[in-house]
């Protein structure tokens, strides 16, 4: 699957909640570069999913100490599938996982073009249709000193995840 169309930002498909800010200036210029990188990390991972129908998508971004990490997961029809359940290209996959890190770079870019604080951690989901709920870490989670990987952080998001979709159901 060629990904020409990875990077394409659709802000008509993707309806996420922006900010109202009464301040002018460099603010809304920082809040408008910050949710692009959100909305592509989004984007990005609709078109993995390419025409598999899911209702929801969760991003997870891990950006600590020079090491940037990106992975989502989906939920279609109450069930959670991981990005190998979506799409079974391993060199696809492996090109979302290595665009997805680049955006995280991006992103911590523009906090700092901006004096603004980056992240350690931000969880994305996107409801297909709905809207977008971002929360964001600032204190550190990964590292030697909490014995902590962001695979971890991500495999444990997942599977609370998909046991809230088991409670649902």
């Amino acid at each position: 699957m060629p990904f020409g169309l990875f990077k394409k930002k659709n802000k008509e498909t993707i309806k996420a909640e922006e900010s109202k800010s009464h301040d002018s200036g460099k603010k809304k210029v920082f809040e408008d570069a910050f949710m692009e990188i959100q909305e592509g990390l989004i984007a990005l991972s609709m078109e993995l999913a390419g025409s598999v129908p899911v209702d929801e998508i969760y991003v997870y971004g891990s950006i600590e100490d020079g090491a940037y990490s990106f992975n989502a997961f989906y939920v279609k029809k109450g069930q959670v599938l991981p990005t190998h359940k979506i799409n079974e290209d391993l060199p696809t996959i492996k090109q979302f996982l290595q665009l997805g890190s680049h955006d995280l770079i991006r992103l911590e870019e523009v906090c700092r073009e901006y004096d603004r604080p980056v992240p350690n951690e931000l969880k994305l989901h996107y409801i297909v249709g709905g809207g977008l709920d971002a929360h964001y870490e600032y204190e550190s989670i990964c590292g030697p000193e909490s014995g902590i990987s962001p695979t971890d952080v991500f495999r444990n998001w997942r599977e609370r995840v998909a046991k809230e979709m088991l409670r649902r159901n």
